[in-house]
């Protein structure tokens, strides 16, 4: 019994033990748990405060003002940087409301916040002004969020947007100027005087402006899409557009004259510009093309080389009218020296009276030449245009076939024109005949000489912009002939062309109307329409306007013995006038020169009372000559004499000066006129 005893006892003390063990393990655990959390605790409390001290530091660094206010917007606390922006010192900043800072848009905002519930709001941001505390209002932009809903504080987180808005004002400004320099650009692009093409680097036309428009009759919206060859006109080769190509493809501009086709079929002269348009890699992104109409250009520089060869024709003439004229002046002269020989037959003196009416014919026709090529002297008076054109029509009617339908439309207007009367004449002549030859084969040919009156208008002025008059009279001659082929229309008015058979023309006749019209101050046009149409245009004056009709004698006046001085180079015409006016009664010496001249009269310079002299010599010519006499003899009187004075040095030189000429050949009695009326 006491050893069970004993053994329970023991038993019961183990468990006891054993319980103690577990106890104090439980005990252990619990220790080393509160040490584990005791150390946590402290790392948070370090955390918490390493925390709070970073959001000071980022309160105090932030470049944004960071207010704290209550819900009726009175500042609790405030950050350096709302001191730096508003100006107020920290000190000064609790208390403050929020609505007196930011005066223009917090203040409603503000009393929203007094109903709402800061923990549901969102952050609210605005742009409003700002009040400094010198007075001053400044941009600034706010967001405001809720801090703590227990307190229902609210943060204001305020920057300075003053910087921003300059840039922001530079910026739009810059972008307002760039806008309307673009605007411009359009503009000038839109309304420039040429013709604007722009192009993708394949060549599809992407724009046009309006002056693209005018000049090829394309829309837009007609050739958008389209590419260049919409304007092809054939006259330019393959060879032509591979070059033209190849060139704007490298890069580089190219421009040559191209012939090209308007959309109604016509084709028009025009200068085309293309450059390529790079992008900052350098790569071609478009090509932009200008075409410039060349039209008028073209008219001018036709008509100045027309110009030109009427000033070759004009030199010409007259080289041929001096020699000519000395020619007839020495034919004229011993014509009248054979008339005055005794003992003449009536037959060889109407013999002798022919050859001088054909003389003087002959030089008429010189003068002619001279005035179609703009070289001679033309007799310009006053000439009532419509009884001129019916006197000449009348005569010239009866000189065209019965066949031909012959119309006559004269306006009944009292148009004056001042003109050579002749010339004209001659130059209508010259149309109607030229009409007769086109109508010559045809069916029912008809010829239609018209008059009206003609007010110059804008499109008249810009086909002939040298010509000054407003006021015209148009004068046609129109047919219903086989018309002029169009290659040879820019021709017609060229010397020596002519499209009739050998024989049949000398390519002058439309020269010397052209020639002629434009002495007068005027111009010519020709029209196509089922025959031709020849409009010549001659300015209107005033119709009181009016010349006195110089009163030609043949008396011969004789002379009473004075001594006359003879220069000439041509032997022939020095010894036939040295006889005509020893006829006459005066004495004569000659000299075949202006240096000879000049000896005879240094040895006798009170001799002579005139002395006669041809204006184109070798070695010192007649106005050198005149010159030199004139310091000799001051008072001896000068006729000059000539057959045409090519240099027109008579002009140049002695302009302004009394002078005495007599064209070659001249008639006796005419010589004998200005000889007396000179010496008395």
């Amino acid at each position: 019994m006491t050893d069970q005893h004993s053994n329970q006892q023991i038993d019961a003390l183990k468990q006891q033990i054993q319980l103690l063990e577990e106890a104090l393990q439980q005990s252990s655990r619990i220790q080393q748990q509160w040490h584990e959390a005791s150390t946590q605790l402290s790392a948070s409390k370090q955390a918490l405060i390493q925390s709070e001290t970073r959001h000071k530091q980022i309160i105090t660094c932030a470049f944004d003002a960071i207010i704290i206010a209550d819900k009726n917007g009175l500042v609790q606390e405030a950050n350096p940087a709302a001191e730096l922006i508003f100006g107020y010192p920290l000190a000064q900043w609790r208390g403050k409301n929020l609505c007196a800072l930011i005066p223009d848009k917090l203040s409603t905002l503000c009393q929203q916040l007094h109903t709402a519930d800061i923990s549901t709001m969102t952050h609210p941001q605005i742009e409003a002004s700002g009040l400094h505390m010198d007075g001053h209002l400044f941009p600034i932009e706010v967001t405001l969020s809720a801090l703590d809903s227990s307190e229902n504080s609210i943060m204001a987180t305020i920057r300075d947007i003053s910087e921003r808005k300059q840039i922001m004002d530079k910026l739009e400004q810059r972008v307002a100027e760039r806008t309307a320099t673009l605007k411009k650009l359009s503009e000038a692009v839109e309304q420039a005087p040429e013709a604007i093409m722009i192009t993708d680097r394949h060549g599809i036309i992407e724009y046009v402006n309006k002056t693209f428009t005018r000049t090829t009759g394309y829309q837009a919206d007609e050739a958008v899409g389209q590419t260049p060859r919409i304007l092809k006109s054939g006259n330019q080769d393959d060879h032509f557009y591979q070059h033209m190509w190849s060139t704007i493809t490298s890069g580089q501009a190219w421009q040559s004259r191209v012939i090209e086709k308007h959309k109604t079929g016509s084709f028009y002269p025009a200068m085309l510009s293309i450059s390529p348009i790079m992008n900052e890699s350098g790569e071609i992104t478009h090509f932009v093309g200008y075409h410039q109409d060349m039209t008028e250009q073209q008219n001018l520089e036709e008509q100045f080389h027309q110009a030109q060869k009427m000033e070759a024709v004009g030199t010409m003439v007259g080289g041929i009218a001096h020699e000519f004229n000395n020619i007839l002046a020495g034919i004229t002269g011993n014509i009248y020296l054979a008339k005055h020989q005794s003992e003449l037959s009536s037959e060889l003196l109407d013999s002798l009276n022919t050859i001088e009416h054909l003389s003087f014919s002959a030089a008429e026709i010189i003068k002619k030449l001279l005035a179609f090529s703009r070289k001679g002297h033309v007799v310009m008076k006053a000439i009532p245009i419509t009884s001129f054109c019916t006197d000449v029509l009348k005569l010239h009617a009866v000189s065209l076939p019965e066949n031909i339908h012959f119309e006559r439309h004269l306006c009944t207007d009292s148009l004056f024109i001042k003109g050579d009367s002749i010339l004209l004449q001659q130059v209508l002549i010259n149309l109607i005949n030229n009409a007769h030859d086109a109508v010559s084969k045809v069916k029912n040919p008809s010829i239609t000489v018209e008059l009206k009156p003609f007010k110059a208008n804008k499109t008249f002025k810009k086909n002939h912009p040298t010509l000054a008059s407003k006021h015209y009279a148009c004068l046609t001659i129109r047919d219903n002939g086989c018309g002029i082929p169009s290659e040879h229309l820019k021709h017609v008015f060229d010397p020596f062309y002519t499209t009739k058979e050998v024989g049949k023309g000398t390519g002058l006749g439309l020269s010397m109307v052209f020639g002629t019209i434009e002495s007068h101050k005027g111009t010519i046009e020709v029209e196509q329409n089922h025959g031709s149409a020849f409009h010549l245009y001659l300015p209107l004056i005033e119709q009181n306007s009016s010349t006195t009709r110089a009163h030609k004698t043949t008396d011969l006046l004789r002379g009473a013995g004075e001594t006359i001085l003879l220069v000439d180079d041509d032997a022939r015409v020095l010894s036939t006038g040295q006889e005509i006016l020893e006829s006459l009664g005066y004495t004569v010496f000659t000299a075949c020169d202006g240096r000879v001249a000049l000896d005879m009269l240094k040895k006798n310079n009170k001799l002579f009372q005139l002395a006669i002299l041809d204006v184109i010599m070798p070695r010192l010519g007649g106005v050198d000559t005149y010159r030199r006499i004139k310091k000799i003899h001051p008072d001896i009187h000068i006729l000059f004499t000539t057959g045409y004075d090519l240099l027109h040095s008579l002009n140049k030189e002695l302009k302004g000066e009394e002078i005495f000429i007599l064209n070659k050949p001249y008639s006796v009695a005419s010589l004998s006129q200005i000889i007396r009326k000179i010496l008395t």
